[in-house]
């Protein structure tokens, strides 16, 4: 690496090749529980579950914005609420038509209501 790019370049590159363990948001999807310690740094959680929303609005169905809200949740029981009430209210701007936010995800109903994402009797 280093003949190819100089030594500062390939230090800085080694350096995040050791350090890219996040995990697939997919994987994350399936099995919110295990697939990562929610209870690691703030930033892993807030890059994990950013990449969960992304993965979500990406795929632009009912089904995938729905089943995002699984690492939401976990993340908020792990006690990270902070890092995925701010996730919450991003996949919730991005609500495909007729989706609903499913029952278990209704602890960030007053920060989604406050933010003019939800009805109040939603």
């Amino acid at each position: 690496v280093f003949g190819l790019i100089g030594e500062g370049a390939g230090v800085e590159f080694l350096e995040w090749r050791r350090s890219a363990d996040l995990p697939d948001p997919v994987a994350v999807v399936e099995n919110p529980d295990s697939a990562f310690d929610w209870q690691s740094r703030p930033d892993l959680v807030w890059a994990v579950l950013s990449g969960v929303t992304a993965w979500a609005v990406g795929r632009g169905t009912v089904e995938a914005w729905r089943s995002a809200w699984g690492p939401l949740i976990a993340a908020a029981e792990a006690g990270a609420p902070d890092v995925a009430g701010a996730a919450a209210r991003t996949l919730a701007k991005a609500r495909p038509a007729k989706a609903t936010v499913p029952a278990s995800a209704r602890r960030f109903a007053p920060m989604l209501t406050a933010a003019g994402l939800m009805e109040a009797a939603a």
